[in-house]
């Protein structure tokens, strides 16, 4: 089942060595990881990566260790030909979809902790996700030469730190590169899961971005932390067909609950909750420093 072929000019890689050979070729390459369900933020890191490099690739793996829910694994979108004719149209050179097997012969023993970025937010909601995330990722970032350029969206910024962490502390040469989060008009984020929605609840998503923004503005028009947070928690329980899991403010960097906004460079504020039995996140940033005079955006 290993193999690789030629297909309108975009070679399909199953094989670790195969896609190890072939990137070590001399060329700058890009690559953009992802579980496929491809989409418009897909699209955005696939041609900053086509822009920026003499090569691009992208990783199409569902993967199962990043799931602690077997059922969330299971309805996980999947069309593996849409994926590939999308990123043939996008110009995408090397598509790497390898099997389960490929990727973990043997069930994997070695357990990564990234102390508060990986057991806050997602890592509190879904027990050993980002021990998943990091694991798959380790075993592609081993695959590629020195200077490549990884592409992720903000969307995910908790994952995004992790990764940068990883990236660190296991001293791979390659450079993350954190584009912004792609939206509907509506302000819901592109996410593959979007697809779960039904047509009479997806208006009721763009609520995550709503209370995000609603918060935002609420922080730059000087009220406090504890303000902010009551008055999410009160209008998302108002919504029905909305469940909040949770909504954070946090320094962008650590992770880290914020007490004094005066200390923090850049904040973060985050959200999770389901919709339509769907489970969606979301997150924006805050630039500048509280109570220094900077102009914040």
């Amino acid at each position: 089942d290993n193999y690789s072929k030629l297909d309108l000019n975009m070679e399909v890689i199953r094989d670790k060595k195969i896609l190890l050979s072939r990137l070590r070729n001399g060329k700058r390459w890009g690559i953009v990881p992802t579980m496929g369900g491809l989409h418009a933020g897909h699209k955005g890191l696939i041609d900053k990566s086509v822009q920026e490099n003499e090569g691009t690739v992208c990783s199409l793996f569902v993967n199962p260790t990043q799931f602690n829910n077997s059922a969330d694994y299971n309805s996980y979108p999947r069309d593996w030909e849409k994926d590939k004719k999308y990123l043939r149209e996008w110009g995408c050179d090397i598509v790497f979809f390898p099997s389960e097997q490929e990727m973990y012969p043997v069930a994997p023993r070695i357990e990564l902790n990234f102390g508060r970025l990986s057991s806050c937010m997602e890592g509190k909601s879904r027990p050993g996700h980002f021990q998943g995330v990091s694991l798959v990722l380790c075993k592609i970032f081993h695959l590629l030469p020195p200077g490549t350029r990884v592409y992720m969206g903000q969307k995910d910024w908790q994952q995004c730190r992790v990764v940068s962490q990883l990236i660190d502390d296991l001293g791979f040469f390659l450079d993350l590169r954190i584009l912004p989060t792609v939206r509907h008009p509506d302000g819901l984020a592109y996410s593959s899961r979007n697809v779960l929605l039904s047509p009479k609840t997806r208006p009721l998503a763009s609520l995550l971005y709503k209370l995000l923004i609603h918060g935002k503005n609420m922080l730059l028009g000087g009220e406090s932390l504890e303000k902010v947070k009551e008055k999410i928690l009160s209008s998302s329980s108002e919504s029905a067909g909305f469940r909040l899991d949770y909504f954070e403010i946090v320094d962008a960097y650590t992770l880290e609950i914020i007490t004094f906004l005066s200390e923090v460079d850049q904040i973060c504020l985050a959200i999770a909750g389901w919709v339509d039995g769907v489970r969606l996140i979301d997150n924006v940033l805050i630039e500048g420093k509280f109570g220094s005079g900077t102009k914040m955006s």
